[in-house]
């Protein structure tokens, strides 16, 4: 696909070309196919799948989230956030972290429209790209509101309501391990979504840090 774009565009110019040619045939592409990928849905993946790919987890708070052009390329919109973390997961410590993500969806060129000052979530964050962009695994699956059960209890829901996020034997398995409550494992046996109590939920996803290979954050 890469290829056929690139050659298409060549054609419709004619030499001589030059390296800023190129740099903005790259930029069209990721501006064209991300504009086509607004409409589609990332493909739903497990949590022990979300788990192993990510490079850093982390537990906290939203404290600032301003969108802003890219500081390389202006075209890109992108939100910048800085968040207070209270616990690690996976990946390196700290107070606070802070990342660029590119900004897919033309809905979302406002302040906080993805990210709300005060919010709390836990991110499964990828690594950062060769110009700097970083975003949650799975996009929206990656990042996890806590919010309030009418019991009081904390509890932690993604964008696709913890969707078949134990679609494996062995993913479903190894969860229904790890200590959580009777609820907790019925809905992982089940593979049911819907929101997970906080301490459940950081159980499984401290336990599968155990069974997944190291990434680098870089």
């Amino acid at each position: 696909m890469v290829l056929c774009f690139f050659v298409t565009v060549e054609a419709m110019f004619p030499r001589p070309r030059s390296n800023f040619f190129y740099v903005f045939v790259a930029i069209l592409f990721l501006v064209l196919t991300s504009q086509a990928q607004r409409g589609a849905r990332t493909k739903i993946v497990g949590l022990d799948e979300l788990t192993a790919r990510s490079t850093q987890i982390v537990r906290g708070t939203v404290t600032t989230a301003h969108v802003e052009p890219h500081p390389q390329f202006q075209n890109l919109n992108t939100v910048v956030v800085t968040f207070r973390v209270e616990k690690t997961l996976k990946g390196a410590g700290g107070q606070q972290i802070q990342f660029r993500q590119y900004i897919w969806d033309v809905r979302d060129l406002k302040d906080e429209a993805i990210y709300r000052r005060g919010e709390r979530l836990v991110l499964m964050l990828g690594p950062v790209s060769q110009i700097g962009l970083r975003s949650p695994v799975g996009l929206g699956q990656g990042r996890f509101k806590i919010v309030k059960a009418a019991t009081g209890e904390e509890t932690a829901v993604n964008e696709t309501g913890n969707s078949q996020m134990f679609n494996t034997a062995s993913a479903r398995k190894s969860a229904a391990a790890m200590g959580i409550s009777s609820n907790a494992v019925r809905m992982v046996n089940e593979n049911r979504g819907g929101p997970m109590r906080l301490e459940d939920f950081e159980k499984v996803v401290q336990g599968f840090v155990k069974n997944a290979p190291a990434r680098s954050a870089q």
